[in-house]
């Protein structure tokens, strides 16, 4: 009968020894989990993230629209983003025209101009060309010679 006991005490032993060894490879496993799923949502996040950058970063293609003489220039005018030829063409010409345009900043540099007809356009300019802005829209321009 003593045996059978310390045999019982001993399989009992062994028996609660392997579960708490199963426990503890379960608690790694599941912190290796854990720690995998955490690694996997954070490359697709980086993934995700980095292809929508490259897809915001990219330029639309811009179209020349045509041209028109202001003040002795030749100025040509381009468009991209959502806006056609002939509102890109009204909007660097309202520009050119300077009637109601008003400078925001102390130099071309650092500032920017509006159109009091056109509302939403920021105008910016530089040596022999420039470009006025509403949300993604785009009217370029340059100055045939100058740039």
């Amino acid at each position: 009968m003593l045996s059978q006991l310390r045999a019982s005490r001993t399989y009992a032993a062994v028996t609660r020894e392997s579960d708490a060894q199963r426990a503890r490879r379960r608690g790694r496993r599941t912190k290796f989990l854990r720690a995998l799923r955490r690694t996997l949502a954070v490359a697709v996040g980086a993934l995700v993230l980095g292809t929508l950058t490259a897809l915001a970063d990219t330029a639309p293609a811009s179209h020349t629209c045509g041209y028109f003489f202001r003040k002795g220039n030749d100025i040509i005018v381009t468009k991209s983003g959502p806006v056609s030829c002939a509102r890109a063409t009204s909007v660097v010409r309202a520009f050119w025209s300077g009637v109601g345009v008003t400078m925001h900043g102390t130099s071309d540099a650092t500032g920017y101009f509006t159109i009091r007809a056109l509302q939403g356009w920021r105008c910016y300019q530089a040596a022999g060309a420039g470009e006025c802005i509403k949300h993604t829209a785009t009217a370029s321009y340059r100055v045939k010679g100058k740039a």
